[in-house]
């Protein structure tokens, strides 16, 4: 229930690196309409042609859809690349067939716990969700849930996967059989799971390692987790900077307005939209917050927020 990564993935870097951030550099003057569009057809839009793809193939492979929860405070490149390798080792190892991958920004409780003695370094919900959805930009395989960010309360990972299982029934009914859920999770998160309720909730999970957690990691779940949790070590050759990246570090240099240290490792939508609702400047304390980045519809999730203010 593992695999070696070897350093095929350099491809699938280029593509999160630089394909998706020149398509969102490239919409970037765009201002997303604030449509009214419910949340279930904002999740599924990208999605359902793929299972149109797969209904014309008649693929008798169970189909599953990526699900990666984070605080995304800010998202960064590995991120990114942690979905495309999760994608290629199910589609090339498993016996799944992957319609997508959901990015979930997590509630903003788990944001403030875990900065709790660093407030400074917090990122309202408003714009780690606008973050999100500028990086993965017209991805055709990955989008955004809003759902757990929006609700009045912080959730934990079952309650999102019954929700998304609950959406995926209600807009693709007609599946010959039902979409599974793949949870992708940090290797020092995937203990923490708890492994019964995932079997009977029919979920499965994913961690993406480097060559230094991965041996760790297999002597502590031991076998009890075969068939539930698959283990992928990446040891394709990074960059410095790529290696060590973290949404920490990236807070720290924004801090500093060291946008050149950050460069590499922010998809360049993302970037963009940090510079432009100055960011940086209202984490160091330069510039105040306004109203419009701490206000936030905590509402039922159906309509879209804008990426830019008018």
């Amino acid at each position: 229930f593992f695999f070696k990564q070897k350093t095929a993935y350099e491809i699938s870097l280029g593509l999160v690196g630089s394909e998706m951030s020149i398509r969102d550099r490239n919409n970037y003057s765009r201002k997303t309409p604030n449509t009214g569009v419910p949340v279930i057809e904002n999740v599924c839009h990208h999605l359902a042609q793929r299972v149109a793809e797969l209904h014309v193939t008649k693929s008798s492979r169970p189909k599953v859809v990526l699900v990666g929860r984070g605080k995304y405070n800010p998202i960064h490149k590995m991120h990114l690349r942690h979905f495309v390798i999760a994608r290629q080792f199910l589609e090339e190892r498993t016996r799944f067939s992957v319609l997508g991958g959901l990015l979930v920004p997590k509630h903003a409780t788990d944001v403030r716990q875990r900065c709790r003695t660093r407030p400074q370094e917090i990122i309202t919900p408003r714009h780690r969700l606008a973050m999100v959805r500028a990086a993965v930009g017209g991805s055709p395989w990955l989008t955004v849930d809003s759902w757990e960010i929006t609700r009045r309360r912080v959730l934990d990972y079952l309650s999102t996967l019954d929700h998304i299982r609950q959406l995926f029934e209600q807009r693709f009914p007609d599946l010959m059989a039902p979409v599974r859920f793949v949870l992708l999770v940090a290797p020092d998160q995937l203990l923490q799971l708890n492994l019964g309720e995932l079997k009977d909730a029919g979920h499965e999970c994913i961690t993406i390692c480097r060559p230094q957690e991965h041996k760790r990691l297999l002597r502590q779940m031991g076998n009890r987790w075969r068939n539930v949790a698959h283990v992928v070590e990446d040891n394709a050759l990074l960059s410095v900077e790529l290696e060590s990246c973290c949404s920490s570090k990236i807070r720290h240099a924004l801090m500093s307005g060291d946008f050149d240290a950050i460069a590499t490792n922010v998809p360049g939508a993302t970037l963009d939209y940090i510079k432009y609702h100055r960011l940086a400047q209202k984490m160091s304390g330069i510039q105040d917050w306004t109203r419009w980045d701490k206000d936030f519809a905590y509402s039922l999730g159906l309509t879209l927020l804008s990426l830019f203010v008018d």
